[in-house]
């Protein structure tokens, strides 16, 4: 056992030296000392993971911060001792005296499910055997650093510990993707929160409400609050609201605030536990965090429903949820109920059924942020029936995307969106204005794998700082406009939305700076239309044909950069799955991957042709216009357009789909205009030289193949 004091003797001999006030050193030395705690634990045995390791630190941090709130210098060698001698009769006995402070303030109140269930288990004990005094001495000595010894006050020690216990979790154990779930990042939780006081601040009736000095006045929700992260940092930003106001009794209000308003709850058991120690450390009240399930059944947030000011929140995603479960929460919902009937599935996922419970929880006038699986804002179905129903009831402000190494850190590279709605302050005054648009391109940091785990590195810019400032000045949100090209931030009009999708990426800066040059040209000449105008999309009603003697299949493989065919690796190919059939003259668009530009026409060859799955055939409603409309597929502003609508997870990966590409707009020449005229003859040269550059291929292939033919034996 004496070798687990080696362990300590540098971080201990750091304490002895005076200490420089500041925050970054306050941090370093509370990270240095629970690092050695990890490392005792680890040569001790007794904990077989990070999860137990972090129980097991959360109990000693509740300790100390009672230690410091009540200044009873209970964690003293010297208290601890004269406690053995007291009650076990001898004062070596340390760890059954550490153990039995630890099981006193077990039984604080705060500590207590409303099911009077503890949340440090059935028997609150530390993991450490009577016999451990070598041990628990090694603990205090290093519990008793985790605060600086020359603060003048609790309260300051208390903030200290407050920042260093958000490091800890953030730093110390995201090493691990079962531990990487506990926290949002921060430079996401700050932007969803600035954005809201920004709107708050805006609005008189909420503006009333967050000053007001009445209980309950305003009231910010998180209700799936992992550690608590949410609404800590919002009863930080808050604070600095008021201390920044110029409105009487300041502090009066930060009381009320911190007492009051700030509530969450959430189904595991280790993340009630973080969050009261991070509410504690923050000064908020810990009674308002609760252990509750809120897909089902009753909990806490049943007396917030209509309550709520502030909902800000990361919910777990992909759980599903049959409909014999609905049910059981059909009164707590807001949306789902009325459009089960209109729905043929069978599940509901997690993330919609917590956008949709908290919706219920919105006070008129109240406000959700809340991360979203790209699904929820682009998927046909239940999904798009969903949005339909929402759009009715509620108003949508606006829709941040993330980019896919947001929370890459926790194991996924899911596509995720910042989701912004508030309810209507009257049930039939709703009215939708252009909604804010934005798209993160970069976060500030990248994750790659180091010995087996994603680590976070801190690289590049933060869009998000960008996006969050545009939205702070922002005053008229009529649209489409504008308002930042990189990082693309616009406002676009709801009833312009396309086929109901709320992607981000869908109405970025370059697409409607494509659309806004159509209003250069001439009218006269010019009418804007979308392809499904001007073209039919038949893909779906040709059958498909293996490759054979007679059939030749054409790949996106096979299309040059300047949209001909290569037709001598097409005869080569030889594809284990059919393809579409098509046919001289109609158009084939690669849908996979659109930043590369794959459009051609179908050449004359003595083959049936099939393209594969990822072409979609398209036939111009007049022949004539074949070559007109492949070249205007091509031309920047409608690229720009279709580049916007793609989606998937990497570059190979991404697609547009064929409903988007028919809503794509084009500027169409009119009948028997110059534009026409000129249009359709340079259109024709581009076909001519098209087909005599296949003939010259075809010439080209006889003579090499007679070349060939000369020479071979």
């Amino acid at each position: 056992m004496d070798n687990l004091f080696l362990l300590l003797d540098y971080n201990l001999l750091m304490y002895q030296a005076p200490l420089l006030q500041t925050k970054e050193t306050v941090i370093e030395q509370f990270n240095n000392s629970l690092k050695s705690l990890k490392e005792l634990f680890h040569k001790t045995g007794r904990f077989d993971d990070a999860n137990t390791k972090l129980d097991e630190i959360i109990k000693l941090l509740t300790i100390k911060f009672f230690d410091l709130k009540d200044n009873t210098n209970r964690l003293s060698l010297d208290s601890l001792r004269s406690l053995a001698q007291k009650k076990f009769g001898d004062k070596k006995n340390t760890a059954k005296a550490l153990q039995a402070v630890f099981s006193e303030i077990a039984k604080n109140k705060i500590f207590y499910n409303e099911d009077d269930t503890n949340i440090f288990g059935a028997n609150p004990n530390l993991n450490i055997q009577p016999v451990d005094n070598e041990l628990a001495e090694a603990i205090i000595d290093v519990v008793n650093c985790l605060a600086p010894k020359d603060l003048n006050s609790s309260s300051k020690n208390l903030d200290f510990l407050n920042e260093a216990f958000g490091h800890f979790v953030r730093d110390n154990f995201r090493n691990h993707k079962e531990d990487a779930q506990y926290m949002t990042p921060v430079e996401v939780t700050d932007a969803m929160l600035e954005i809201a006081l920004s709107d708050i601040l805006k609005d008189s009736k909420a503006k009333e409400n967050l000053f007001s000095q009445k209980k309950d006045s305003f009231i910010a929700v998180d209700p799936t609050c992992g550690v608590g992260t949410f609404l800590v940092r919002a009863s930080q930003k808050i604070k600095e609201v008021i201390e920044n106001s110029d409105i009487k009794n300041k502090e009066r209000i930060i009381e009320l605030r911190n007492g009051n308003s700030y509530a969450g709850q959430d189904k595991v058991d280790r993340m009630v536990r973080m969050s009261k120690v991070n509410f504690l450390f923050s000064g908020l009240n810990s009674s308002n965090i609760a252990q509750g399930n809120s897909i089902l059944g009753k909990s806490f947030l049943n007396s917030l429903e209509g309550k709520v000011d502030l909902i800000v929140t990361n919910p777990p995603f992909g759980a599903e949820f049959s409909s014999e479960d609905i049910p059981l929460i059909k009164e707590n919902l807001e949306v789902l109920p009325e459009i089960q009937d209109k729905v043929k599935t069978k599940t509901f996922n997690s993330e919609l059924i917590l956008l949709d419970r908290s919706l219920r929880l919105l006070k008129p006038g109240g406000r959700l942020l809340i991360i979203v699986p790209d699904s929820v804002v682009s998927s046909s179905g239940l999904y798009e029936i969903y949005r339909d129903f929402l759009a009715k009831k509620y108003i949508l402000k606006g829709v941040i995307d993330l980019p896919s190494v947001t929370f890459a850190q926790a194991g996924t590279r899911t596509r995720c969106s910042i989701l912004y709605i508030q309810k209507p302050y009257k049930e039939f005054s709703l009215k939708q204005n252009g909604i804010f648009m934005a798209v993160a391109d970069e976060i500030g940091y990248e994750v790659k794998e180091k010995m087996g785990s994603p680590v976070k590195f801190y690289k590049g810019k933060n869009d998000l700082e960008k996006i969050t400032a545009c939205y702070k000045k922002l005053i008229n949100h009529s649209g489409p406009k504008v308002i930042n090209e990189h990082p693309s931030v616009v406002i676009y009009p709801f009833e312009s939305l396309i086929n109901g999708k709320w992607n981000a990426n869908f109405y970025n800066a370059n697409r409607i700076s494509a659309l806004n040059s159509f209003d250069q040209l001439d009218l006269k000449e010019f009418e804007v239309k979308i392809v499904g105008d001007v073209a039919e999309f038949i893909t779906k009603q040709r059958k498909k044909l293996f490759v054979s003697e007679k059939v030749r299949q054409i790949s996106v493989l096979h299309i040059n950069n300047d949209s001909s065919i290569r037709t001598d690796e097409v005869m080569k190919y030889e594809p284990t799955c059919a393809g579409f059939e098509c046919k001289a003259g109609e158009i084939i668009f690669s849908k996979i991957n659109p930043r590369i530009p794959r459009v051609a026409v179908v050449p004359p060859l003595d083959y049936i042709l099939t393209c594969s799955s990822e072409f979609e055939i398209i036939k111009p409603s007049e022949e004539r216009y074949t070559y007109l409309l492949k070249t205007l597929l091509l031309t920047e502003a409608v690229q720009k357009q279709i580049q916007s609508l793609t989606s998937g997870t990497s570059s190979s990966h991404n697609r547009i789909k064929s409903s988007e590409l028919m809503n794509i707009q084009i500027l169409w020449p009119k009948k028997e205009s110059s534009a026409d005229n000129n249009l359709l003859k340079l259109s024709k040269k581009i076909e001519v030289e098209e087909k005599q550059k296949y003939q010259s291929n075809s010439i080209i292939k006889a003579i090499y193949d007679q070349f060939n033919a000369l020479i071979t034996v």
